[in-house]
């Protein structure tokens, strides 16, 4: 462990080292914007969940802006309590891969009958670990006529339960699955009477400022292999889940190179449901792909080539090669700030990825090459593989790193840590090094220069 520390500047005095340097303008934010729309409402594609004291009937009807619509009515008398969570059950995403910055939400809403000049109150809602959260209240009206009923820039502090008990989604990686929908409420109408209002286009955007996909505790399933090259008598064979994973199981690889034979390429792509980038839903900024290894004992000690690999509309795209290295201790290969002009086309024609807008899907996973001069004999190559992990951030701001779009006392906090340990290989950084902005493998006044900048913006460009 390095013990060589310095004074880091407090807060305050980052502030006032950033207005020395000159601030450029805040500029619009940048993120994955991804949207959720439905405009059928089948019975059977929505859940509602009562939790009133007066039960809301649901149905799908014909007379909506463009088709269907979704009928909701709540039946009402002089003690009602109506709130209604409806769930759309194809709206679902997995914050373990992106951490939610917020969200936005969009309904049309017609009245139908009822009393009053408010209609039905609505809002977002979800759900997350078996609990319903509702957000924001906006009022239908009365008038007969469509009309558009939208809040935006909801974060997870904007929401409470519907049970009325304490608590807040967790919208960070470490939180569980979700699933959107909105919400419907009525109190006291003074008298009995139904309150009825119909729905469509339902919308929400969900914005995260980065995409990660990451497999741990490896197996064959985990994996397509898209291709295989093996020349002439070699063999490549992959196994797992192994022990002695890093921590847990991990992955073998092993590859036979006979003599004669000059290398083994082996392509493959993540099975993760959320291994694939879509850029049309934000440019993406920059990528970073990480990756354990360790050499099995009793195998050559050539080294084998890895490279962050991607497939794009058909093409296959490597990122820059790296040495596995020959070490039996576990060790990270790791690439941060890769943008297109660092890949090549694996079949060696001209040509980048797209990470712009108009770039069609990225579908993600590693290449593999075992090298072995012709004129060598026989040997094998073995690596135990564990951790892959590649994030795609969606906004130029290396300095976030939290993930949540933001450059403050979280961030400064990760950055101290990583300042007065200095030396990227230390152990106690356990293999990343997210602090070293410029790649030169220190964490040092240099990143402190770029991140007092981005500390004084605050909100990522």
């Amino acid at each position: 462990m390095n013990t060589t520390h310095r004074n880091f500047p407090t807060c305050a005095a980052l502030a006032l080292a950033a207005m020395t340097l000159g601030i450029p303008p805040q500029i619009a934010r940048a993120d994955h914007a991804q949207p959720f729309t439905e405009g059928t409402f089948a019975n059977t594609d929505w859940t509602v969940t009562n939790f009133g004291n007066r039960t809301a009937t649901v149905t799908q009807v014909a007379g909506g802006l463009s088709g269907t619509a979704r009928q909701v009515t709540h039946p009402l008398n002089g003690t009602s309590n109506v709130q209604a969570c409806h769930l759309y059950n194809s709206a679902q995403l997995n914050p373990a891969n992106g951490a939610i910055q917020s969200l936005d939400f969009s309904i049309q809403a017609k009245f139908i009958s009822g009393v009053g000049v408010n209609g039905h109150q609505v809002g977002l809602a979800l759900i997350q670990s078996g609990v319903c959260y509702r957000a924001g209240s906006v009022a239908t009206g009365t008038s007969g006529n469509w009309v558009q009923l939208s809040l935006s820039g909801l974060t997870s502090a904007d929401f409470t339960r519907f049970d009325g008990q304490p608590g807040n989604p967790d919208f960070s990686t470490s939180g569980a699955p979700i699933s959107f929908g909105f919400r419907t409420g009525n109190g006291n109408a003074g008298q009995s009477i139904n309150q009825i209002v119909l729905y469509d286009d339902f919308s929400i955007v969900v914005h995260r400022g980065s995409l990660i996909v990451s497999v741990t505790d490896p197996s064959a399933a985990d994996w397509d292999e898209w291709l295989s090259t093996t020349g002439s008598g070699g063999t490549f064979t992959m196994s797992g889940p192994v022990s002695g994973g890093n921590p847990g199981t991990c992955q073998s690889l092993a590859f036979g190179v006979n003599a004669g034979t000059s290398s083994i390429e082996v392509l493959q792509f993540s099975n993760d449901p959320a291994g694939t980038f879509d850029p049309q839903f934000g440019t993406i900024a920059n990528i970073e792909f990480s990756m354990d290894l360790r050499s099995a004992p009793n195998a050559s000690a050539s080294s084998m080539t890895i490279n962050l690999l991607f497939e794009q509309a058909g093409v296959f795209y490597r990122g820059p090669d790296m040495s596995s290295g020959t070490s039996q201790d576990w060790h990270t290969i790791q690439r941060r700030n890769l943008v297109p002009a660092n890949f090549k086309r694996n079949d060696g024609l001209a040509g980048l990825p797209d990470f712009s807008t108009t770039g069609q899907p990225i579908r993600v996973g590693r290449r593999v090459l075992a090298s072995h001069g012709a004129a060598g004999g026989n040997v094998t190559l073995k690596q135990y593989v564990d951790n892959f992990y590649v994030r795609a951030h969606f906004t130029a701001c290396p300095c976030d790193l939290t993930g949540d779009n933001l450059v403050d006392d979280a961030d400064f906090t990760m950055f101290l840590r990583a300042y007065n340990i200095l030396d990227c290989s230390d152990p106690d950084l356990e293999g990343w090094c997210g602090a070293d902005f410029n790649g030169d493998g220190f964490v040092d006044d240099t990143d402190f220069q770029q991140f007092v900048v981005a500390y004084d913006q605050l909100v990522c460009p």
